[in-house]
């Protein structure tokens, strides 16, 4: 395949792209969830979950288990751009791998927890 660039244009083969009409399409995303941490780690009783958002967001903030299944829901509610602290308590829950799930409606981050005794 011949790829040459020249003015305002890709070429590739017989395909013109013009590079204005592809840069208009690319979209700015806006994430709403900056940070999602968790301390202690590995933790035996109870774990603080600290969330930082960038914009007023619906957020959801659940406890995942190795197995993908929700065990538990820590919150839902709408934040306001800022930092936020919520508590699990894990002290009846088998020692392993868990995950903490913050969602929005556009995106989802996910921080490990290591539950011990």
């Amino acid at each position: 395949a011949d790829v040459n660039a020249g003015g305002d244009n890709w070429w590739i083969d017989d395909v013109v792209l013009p590079t204005q009409s592809v840069s208009s399409h690319i979209q700015t995303v806006n994430l709403l969830i900056n940070k999602v941490t968790v301390f202690p780690n590995p933790v035996s009783g109870f774990a603080q979950i600290n969330i930082s958002t960038t914009n007023k967001a619906k957020i959801d903030i659940d406890i995942i288990d190795y197995c993908g299944k929700k065990i538990e829901n820590i919150e839902s509610t709408n934040l306001m751009a800022g930092n936020y602290s919520y508590r699990w308590n894990c002290s009846n829950f088998p020692n392993g791998i868990y995950m903490v799930k913050v969602s929005t409606d556009t995106e989802i981050k996910i921080a490990k927890i290591t539950k011990i005794k």
